[in-house]
């Protein structure tokens, strides 16, 4: 906006246009002075009064036609606006409906509305890859739930849905003073132990006969954490009081279930739900239902978003919300390039700029020894070396030294690699180099071999090119 505004500054200042407003500004005064002191040239009257009127007229014309080109420059000039909601283009979003997602919905609601004649619902278990809807069904149907009129519904009263992150809430005793707060606010965030909370919880349960709906989210993470004592002590707690609790867990792991202990197996058999990967179709109802609520009309065109849709699908296992965030990227790159509507080659550029973005979180977040094996193996192609395990370990052993650090063995460098392409940061495989028997080489880096070792220079491990080749050559050969 600023470019904006500067550009219209800069038509205002400029020498014609002052020159423009000067002449203005001259004949207006004359014909200003002319109207105080005409009757001190009275016998001027008849001669110059009709020039001075044209000219003042011809004044106003040239004035009126310089504010309506400066008014079309500006509007010219003004960035173009493709975005109308950037909520809408977010995963946090939760629309009242799910494109392709109905059964799912619907076997979920049919399951909480056992709450509606006093029934405790069944325990559920969501599951699927990343991206697949579990997190947008659970909570539009708990939403659709608190929007219920409970004057009209007086049952609700006694009924909590409760949706708790166990990527943000971490920890069993977390977890356990969430769901205390929620029926009770003022209760402490910390300092009673993990027994005396769950005491507490079933004190309020029984007191009030709640029915309470616990909505896990990512609950293999907590799992993983914690163990599974969690679900352990919230289907026990009900056996301690009146009221009642329901599971809904939800998870990306796949064999979630097998890693739970026998004695939670016991109490804790739910429905399973399964959420398959979204196809191209499907994505496209997604991103269109967005693109509508959230672009502004006429502003992309249907290539973009299903160009947006097969690359997802193909690419990233039908991930929602990668194709949400790609089409919101699309739209600012658009905006930010001044065009009138979204296109494919916006979509391309947004790609790129996403694949680099979150390359260079994975490098930048690497431990020391990592950095710098990749140091070495940017360095070898940024200069159009072979880039084998051997040749990658002589440079990487020199810049640990020259660095600091403890050189790892061979093999350990070999793990690295391996790790480095499981990562994404670069491929590899093994090759048949006759003699040499096989050995591991990298084909190619993610990123430009220069933009890995600027981000390596910004984390300040980089060994400059001059330096480390006076180290070699002081130091004997490995």
């Amino acid at each position: 906006m600023m470019e904006y505004y500067v550009s219209v500054f800069y038509l205002a200042i400029s020498p014609r246009v002052i020159d423009l407003c000067s002449l203005l500004f001259l004949m207006i005064t004359l014909y200003l002075f002319f109207l105080i002191f005409r009757d001190s040239f009275c016998y001027l009257n008849s001669l110059l009064d009709p020039f001075f009127k044209l000219l003042f007229k011809l004044g106003s014309f040239l004035c009126g036609l310089y504010c309506y080109r400066c008014a079309r420059l500006a509007v010219r000039l003004m960035p173009m606006r493709i975005i109308k909601n950037h909520f809408v283009l977010r995963e946090s979003y939760i629309p009242e409906y799910l494109p392709c997602r109905d059964r799912h919905v619907n076997r979920l609601k049919e399951n909480l509305k056992s709450v509606l004649d006093s029934i405790p619902p069944e325990d559920m278990h969501l599951f699927g890859p990343t991206g697949t809807g579990k997190t947008v069904v659970s909570l539009n149907v708990k939403q659709s739930f608190s929007s219920v009129d409970k004057k009209a519904l007086g049952s609700l009263s006694s009924v909590i849905i409760r949706y708790v992150n166990c990527h943000n809430v971490n920890s069993a005793y977390r977890v356990m003073i969430n769901l205390v707060k929620a029926i009770n606010p003022a209760y402490p965030n910390a300092g009673p132990p993990y027994d005396q909370i769950c005491s507490d919880f079933a004190e309020y349960m029984a007191e009030h006969g709640y029915i309470f709906v616990v909505i896990l989210d990512e609950v293999d993470l907590l799992i993983r954490r914690d163990g599974d004592r969690l679900l352990y002590t919230l289907k026990r707690l009900q056996d301690l009081g009146e009221g009642s609790i329901s599971l809904v867990t939800v998870s990306n792991d796949m064999g979630f279930m097998g890693k739970l202990s026998s004695r939670v197996k016991s109490s804790y058999s739910p429905e399973m739900v399964r959420f398959d990967p979204y196809k191209a179709s499907e994505l496209e109802l997604i991103l269109k239902q967005r693109a509508e609520r959230g672009l502004r009309k006429g502003s992309w065109d249907e290539a973009a978003i299903s160009y947006i849709s097969a690359i997802v699908a193909k690419n990233h296992n039908g991930d929602a919300r990668k194709a949400i965030d790609l089409l919101h990227l699309a739209a600012k790159t658009a905006e930010r390039n001044g065009s009138p509507k979204l296109g494919v080659p916006h979509v391309k550029e947004a790609l790129s700029k996403m694949k680099h973005d979150t390359v260079e979180i994975k490098i930048r977040t690497l431990p020391p020894q990592k950095i710098l094996v990749l140091e070495a193996i940017a360095k070898l192609k940024h200069e159009g070396g072979k880039a084998y395990t051997g040749t990658i370990y002589d440079v990487y052993y020199n810049i640990a030294r020259l660095l600091g650090f403890t050189p790892l063995s061979m093999r350990s460098v070999a793990e690295i690699i391996k790790n480095l392409d499981e990562l994404g940061i670069l491929t590899s495989d093994v090759m048949f180099r006759g003699r040499y028997g096989n050995t591991r080489g990298v084909l190619s880096l993610a990123l430009n071999p220069k933009e890995v070792l600027a981000i390596i220079e910004d984390l300040g491990f980089l060994v400059p090119r001059d330096i480390l080749e006076r180290y070699i050559k002081r130091n004997s050969p490995l």
